[in-house]
């Protein structure tokens, strides 16, 4: 099963994007099995469901270098392309990002 989440990285610059951007949202698992191990290296399993299952995802995206618009389909990516090329546009790369 999967939920649509419409995420708000702080990752994309201010000001907020002009919609339809604000509202693209991503499919994602309801419920994942994360596999980890703690600080004495001791591994464990749990799973995670509802909100706990969206932030994980999302957190792990970004240790991932996995960005909001990599999970859009198609069709939305098509939809929304003229806003992230003006957002491209606006912040040049080795511009600070005045977060």
């Amino acid at each position: 099963m999967t939920d649509p989440f419409a995420p708000r990285a702080r990752s994309v610059p201010k000001p907020v994007p002009p919609p339809p951007l604000r509202r693209v949202s991503s499919q994602r698992p309801t419920s994942v099995q994360v596999e980890a191990q703690n600080l004495r290296g001791k591994k464990f399993k749990m799973t995670l469901d509802g909100f706990e299952a969206r932030v994980f995802q999302h957190e792990y995206d970004h240790l991932d270098g996995v960005l909001f618009h990599d999970r859009m389909t198609d069709e939305v990516l098509g939809s929304v392309r003229g806003e992230l090329d003006a957002l491209i546009d606006a912040h040049p790369a080795g511009e600070p990002k005045g977060v």
